[in-house]
């Protein structure tokens, strides 16, 4: 019980401490804020790698749609009956990747543009 009182006491006075210091009371902020505006230095570096990346991202997409289509249309007259789930599954998942990477370009220049606000 005493370290309790005696650790209350002691974090109680070095916030009064630093409460106090006139270094942390001044009217300029010593913590300033980060800038993350468009003339930022790696901004534009940020920007195209980004670019690139969901670029890239979409033609494989489009790619595997388009083998998955290839995939369905081919499997029933080869005698693939499996072929037909394969290729139904193979587009759906690449349409939802595409949609995956379409939301998140949405949500990234979403916060892209609310940064610069601040």
């Amino acid at each position: 019980m005493k370290n309790h009182i005696r650790t209350t006491l002691l974090t109680a006075s070095l916030t009064a401490v630093l409460l106090a210091t006139p270094a942390l009371a001044r009217a300029d902020n010593p913590f300033p804020r980060p800038s993350f505006s468009a003339d930022s230095p790696g901004m534009g570096a940020i920007q195209k790698l980004l670019n690139m990346i969901f670029t890239y991202g979409f033609v494989a997409t489009m790619i595997g749609a388009l083998l998955s289509v290839l995939v369905l249309v081919l499997a029933g007259p080869l005698g693939f009956p499996q072929g037909t789930r394969v290729g139904k599954v193979g587009l759906l998942v690449s349409l939802g990747g595409a949609l995956g990477l379409g939301a998140l370009w949405a949500i990234l220049g979403f916060f892209y543009s609310v940064g610069l606000t601040f």
